[in-house]
């Protein structure tokens, strides 16, 4: 049987580490990602069983990485682990709100917990959220200079 795989998404190479050797001690694969960009890269192309989510990232915080999980079918079931310093109330409801299954501060939480929360929700599958509606996807980028005048009533 394969190893189940663990992503970290970590931008500080020591704790990312930490947190590699660890995991790995415990019989797990793990691959990493330092920023939410190559964080939302692998868990498309990698599909792991779990994910492990830092929120202060580059190129895209972790908030931003958790909302398009959700929405992309290939990773909308992957069940995230929040691991952060930002502690603060609105944090932990947003994260939770966006469907991560467990919410852990960086500050209070010992190494064996994370192993603890890891096993408790790796086969975890998270109810799928429908899908955003092609009417009400945001305009991307390339499209901003198209004509809609002509384009009919606004969907509310």
């Amino acid at each position: 049987m394969a190893k189940k795989k663990i992503l970290i998404c970590e931008d500080e190479p020591d704790m990312r580490g930490l947190l590699q050797s660890m995991i790995e001690s415990a019989d797990y694969d793990v691959i990493t990602a330092e920023d939410g960009q190559k964080s939302l890269d692998l868990a498309i192309k990698e599909r792991p069983d779990m994910i492990l989510l830092d929120l202060v990232m580059p190129k895209l915080s972790g908030f931003e990485v958790l909302e398009k999980l959700r929405y992309e079918p290939a990773t909308q079931e992957i069940p995230v682990i929040i691991l952060s310093n930002l502690g603060q109330e609105k944090e932990v409801s947003k994260g939770k709100s966006l469907g991560a299954v467990d919410y852990l501060i960086k500050a209070d939480v010992h190494l064996t917990e994370i192993l603890d929360k890891i096993s408790k929700y790796i086969d975890t599958k998270i109810e799928t959220q429908e899908p955003i509606p092609e009417s009400i996807i945001p305009i991307k980028p390339e499209d901003s200079d198209k004509d809609v005048s002509d384009s009919g009533p606004v969907q509310v």
